[in-house]
């Protein structure tokens, strides 16, 4: 097996002119009540009905002249005597590279993805047509498809993009992830956030092999080396699939946000009963880059009841 190329996804454009347009905090902060908020059900002895709502937010950061994520979102939900399954799309791609390879890979995957699952999945559901290939495939098969939108040529070039991409059908998830982006699930019931993708990089690959503890990889020099990345070739790409809970959110993000807040903090903010989704996504990025982050910072927020 050869050895992997390790890209460094700290580059960037340093001749851009894009403004530098930093989000500022929001006034409050996240609620500190634990106390659940008592399902529909319980207070009018009815069922509700299922319900997928989207949030996303993106911020070039402190640092970056450019912002070379892209976050996209599509939920799909109608009712009546005969309702379409709930359906969702939620993805991150943070593209790497000087000049616009970065911005333009990660806009270019993202773009086919979410095209090429919304025509394979979505619209045969609507049509009330069987969907004949597993979910898992055909996103594996989407992904390298995307990979081959960006093939480069002039090896000079180093652009590529990382890419978590969630999709929700029914009660099940589905996620399709390569790179360093990630993947949480929030559980309203428990209240509690688990990570479901593993980063792609040197320093998790040294922390996996108990060679580095988690607070040396937290600051290691070489913490922003790729392993695996989209970059025009075929790619490796993890496929998980899960159940997921009653009521939840799910979460995409780059790692311009996990990298700057605490996972209980991350935790806090995502059940917050005090804040609406936008607001928590406008609130995960501006403690980002309080935090002192100098990527760009990037969440998609992805709330279900099924």
């Amino acid at each position: 097996m050869e050895n992997p190329i390790l890209i460094n996804i700290e580059s960037s454009d340093e001749d851009s002119n894009e403004e530098n347009s930093k989000t500022e905090p929001l006034t409050h902060t996240p609620s500190g009540d634990s106390e659940k908020t008592a399902p529909i059900k319980d207070l009018f002895g009815v069922q509700p009905e299922p319900y997928i709502i989207t949030a996303q937010h993106s911020d070039i950061g402190v640092k970056r002249p450019q912002n070379q994520d892209t976050i996209m979102s599509l939920v799909a939900l109608c009712g009546g005597d005969d309702p379409l399954v709930p359906f969702a799309i939620s993805l991150v791609a943070d593209g790497m590279g000087g000049h616009a390879d970065g911005a333009d890979a990660s806009r270019a995957v993202a773009s086919y993805v979410t095209q090429n699952l919304s025509s394979r999945i979505l619209i045969p559901m609507m049509k009330d047509q069987k969907i004949q290939e597993s979910v898992q495939d055909m996103m594996q098969q989407a992904v390298l498809d995307a990979s081959r939108t960006i093939l480069i040529t002039d090896k000079r070039q180093m652009g590529g993009t990382t890419l978590t991409c969630g999709v929700i059908i029914k009660s099940r998830l589905y996620i399709a992830h390569v790179g360093d982006s990630r993947a949480y699930l929030y559980d309203d019931v428990s209240g509690e956030m688990s990570q479901l993708t593993a980063d792609h990089t040197y320093v998790e690959q040294l922390l996996q092999a108990g060679e580095i503890t988690a607070e040396e990889a937290a600051v290691h020099p070489k913490r922003n080396l790729l392993f695996r990345a989209i970059t025009g070739d075929d790619v490796e790409v993890d496929l998980i699939t899960r159940p997921l809970p009653a009521r939840g959110t799910f979460i995409a993000c780059s790692d311009g946000l996990w990298g700057s807040i605490d996972h209980d903090i991350m935790t806090k903010v995502i059940g917050s009963k005090g804040m609406n989704l936008q607001q928590k996504c406008e609130q995960l990025v501006a403690m980002a880059i309080q935090g002192g982050t100098t990527d760009n910072v990037s969440v998609v927020l992805t709330e279900f009841r099924l």
